[in-house]
C-alpha cells in the first residue's frame, strides 16, 4: 500500500512549484493533473523510508509538498527523514 504524506507551509511560491488547488482533505484526487517533481524507482532506497514520488503545488500564501512512499511509515518516529524548507 503506498502511503501519502502532505506537508502544509504557509510560504512563498517556489519556482519549481505548479499552481493547483489543494485542499486538505485525506484525498489525493487533487493533486491528479501535476507532474511529479521527482520520482525515484520503488525498491531502492535499502531499508528505510523509500520515496517514490514528489509533488510540489503552490497557491499564494502555501507550500504543498506531497510524497509517496513504497510502504507506510510515520513520520513522527524511527526515522532519518528530514525536511528543510529554506
Amino acid at each position: 500500500m503506498t502511503r501519502h504524506i502532505l506537508i502544509v507551509c504557509v510560504l512563498s511560491s517556489p519556482l519549481l512549484a505548479e499552481q493547483a488547488p489543494i485542499t486538505i482533505d485525506a484525498r489525493f484526487d487533487d493533486w491528479a493533473g501535476l507532474t511529479p517533481l521527482a520520482s525515484d524507482p520503488s525498491g531502492d532506497g535499502g531499508s528505510g523510508i523509500d520515496l517514490v514520488q514528489i509533488w510540489v503545488s503552490d497557491e499564494p500564501d502555501q507550500l504543498f509538498i506531497r510524497m509517496d512512499g513504497a510502504a507506510e511509515f510515520d513520520l513522527s518516529e524511527n526515522n532519518n527523514l528530514s525536511i528543510y524548507i529554506d
